[in-house]
């Protein structure tokens, strides 16, 4: 089991342009709730992340969806994974649609541990463009992603 928490805003510019939208919908559920800051997802599993190497998978759970413009716009990120190795790696989300668990890279991250924090910085993937939208370019910075460990 694991009690750590992803706190993660994904992009804020993208979630303040929803938020203004007058049909703009910012949905969290299935594990995530809405706060000031953003999401947060709930821990899954955290049982192969060596804090000394940064090295593991931290799994969480939670749908956060996205929507806008009569439906035009609909962006869903569910369930995260953060994958290091030696604090490089990747977030991965589960892919719309695929009930055998697959999952899309949609950002590489630098990670960096204070105390119980774990802070990633992001950069979103090809895949990652195709899932938040072509306004964006591979290598555009995104939310970084910050997990309180349990």
């Amino acid at each position: 089991m694991n009690t750590s928490t992803l706190n993660w805003a994904i992009k804020d510019s993208l979630v303040a342009y929803i938020s203004d939208l007058d049909d703009g919908e910012l949905n969290a559920s299935a594990g995530a709730t809405r706060t000031d800051d953003g999401f947060a997802f709930e821990g899954v599993s955290d049982t192969d992340f060596d804090r000394d190497t940064l090295t593991g998978a931290l799994t969480f759970r939670g749908s956060v969806a996205l929507r806008g413009h009569g439906g035009m716009l609909n962006i869903v990120v569910t369930d995260p994974c953060v994958v290091l190795d030696n604090g490089s790696g990747e977030v991965r989300v589960s892919q719309p649609g695929a009930s055998d668990g697959r999952q899309l890279g949609i950002a590489k991250l630098g990670a960096t541990l204070e105390g119980d924090t774990l802070t990633c910085t992001a950069h979103l993937t090809v895949t990652g463009v195709n899932v938040l939208g072509p306004q964006y370019m591979p290598g555009a910075e995104i939310a970084s992603l910050r997990i309180q460990l349990s």
